[in-house]
């Protein structure tokens, strides 16, 4: 196995791409072709070695459901599920065990439509927000019925697999999506359904606002630290949508009220193990291996734009771009430009160029540098910033990189910044949910709130 090191990496213009010491900061492992293999770059350098253990509690999940709860229009969903079974390491011919409970929300909704009652949105959103964040009975909603006695062995089995030392999922290759002799660019790999957990922390809030309406308390509070457990695995060594999913899966369990019942109320004992419980949970992820991921993503997509111009492939070109900036076609003088110079681009300045931007998103002034960026490409500014681009050496892969950057980053470049501060807000949540158990706690042990 090639070890992952940022180190360097040229590619030659005129043959395959080859490892070298210069430019990517990533030396392998490389295709047969000597092109860099991205995903399997990534496999190496960020998933644990327990990915096909049964210490990951994904595989077990996978094992008990298969891709049971995945949107059955799932482009390549046969494909997905037999390379998923692949790296966790099971037999796709052994059936799931359980079957995935269905999402309570869709189960109010088909009762009302049967009545020929179908929900506006809002009425949706106001049902939703009143199952997952208040306490509610089989009086308000009795189409819940027949799920809440069906759902405690899948949600169940979800929690203890949630209890695993880690709870990772793989990412999937497309195999129809570029030639057999090409490494996969990472915007081909088709990223597991985060949605799908987001879906089950729901379920859980679900059933802990439920018994909380019939007075279970600790049944209550096992589900709500099995959903804080789920979002703070899915963050570990994850990307930008994973992080963002994760933290949001912490604040719904954050919203389940807990303790503000004044018919069942709270003991210290449960409190103390709401705290305790808190303590044991995995540390927030590294928030750079987001970064790193974005990295990886990058230089594999300009690898992408690289082996297109090689092949003098202009739709292969406008795909990857496209797809890398979330549809946007590619704007005209990158055409020109490339068709002047039949794609033969210094690409050692894209990839330098590319690691010069996230070498940036790391340093305080990585919004400047940025918004600098931006102002090259408003009306106005984007001609002069061209035709400069022409007369330099190096101008016009350096401006392309820049282009690359401002319309796939701002998420991340304002940053990184954007995200950072989603990181605090939901330390500074989890802060105040334990200064909250604090109080409770000290005026059930001493009669009084502190002063």
């Amino acid at each position: 196995m090639h070890k992952i090191v940022f180190a360097g990496l040229l590619l030659c213009m005129a043959l395959p791409l080859t490892a070298s010491e210069e430019v990517l900061r990533i030396t392998g492992p490389l295709t047969d072709t000597g092109r860099i293999d991205f995903l399997k770059a990534w496999e190496e350098y960020a998933y644990p070695p327990e990915l096909a253990t049964d210490d990951n509690g994904f595989r077990t999940f996978f094992r008990q459901f298969g891709d049971a709860g995945r949107d059955e229009y799932l482009p390549h969903r046969e494909s997905c599920r037999l390379h998923t079974y692949k790296k966790l390491g099971l037999d796709p011919d052994v059936p799931p065990t359980l079957v995935f409970p269905k999402s309570p929300l869709r189960i109010i909704e088909d009762f009302h439509e049967e009545k020929e009652n179908k929900l506006s949105r809002d009425q949706l959103r106001s049902i939703e927000k009143t199952i997952t964040e208040h306490p509610w009975t089989l009086e308000q909603f009795p189409m819940l019925a027949d799920w809440i006695n069906e759902i405690d062995e899948p949600l169940d089995a979800i929690a203890e697999s949630i209890r695993k030392p880690i709870f990772f999922i793989p990412l999937l290759e497309i195999p129809e999506s570029v030639q057999s002799d090409d490494p996969q660019c990472f915007v081909h790999i088709l990223k597991p359904d985060i949605e799908l957990f987001r879906a089950v922390a729901r379920m859980f809030c679900v059933r802990a606002t439920y018994r909380l309406g019939k007075g279970d308390i600790d049944g209550a509070i096992d589900d709500i630290l099995t959903t804080f457990r789920l979002g703070r695995q899915i963050t570990q060594k994850s990307g930008r949508r994973h992080y963002l999913v994760g933290l949001a899966i912490e604040n719904l369990a954050r919203a389940v009220p807990v303790g503000q019942s004044s018919k069942s109320p709270i003991t210290a004992k449960q409190i103390q193990r709401i705290l305790d419980g808190l303590d044991l949970l995995p540390q927030p992820a590294s928030f750079h291996y987001v970064r790193d991921w974005e990295r990886f993503n990058a230089l594999s997509t300009i690898q992408g734009l690289h082996i297109a111009a090689d092949r003098k492939d202009e739709k292969l070109f406008a795909e990857i771009f496209s797809l890398y900036t979330a549809g946007m076609d590619p704007p005209p003088w990158i055409y020109h430009a490339a068709t002047e110079r039949l794609f033969n681009w210094n690409w050692n300045v894209l990839y330098q160029r590319m690691n010069e931007i996230h070498d940036d998103m790391q340093t305080p002034l990585a919004q400047e540098k940025f918004r600098a960026m931006e102002t090259t490409f408003m009306p106005g500014t984007v001609q002069w910033s061209f035709a400069l681009a022409r007369m330099t050496s190096g101008g016009m892969e350096r401006m392309t990189t820049n282009l690359l950057a401002v319309i796939a980053y701002p998420p991340l470049f304002h940053g990184s910044y954007a995200m950072d501060e989603a990181s605090r807000r939901a330390k500074c949540s989890e802060n105040m949910q334990r200064l909250a158990l604090a109080l409770l706690l000290s005026r059930l042990e001493n009669g009084t709130m502190p002063e």
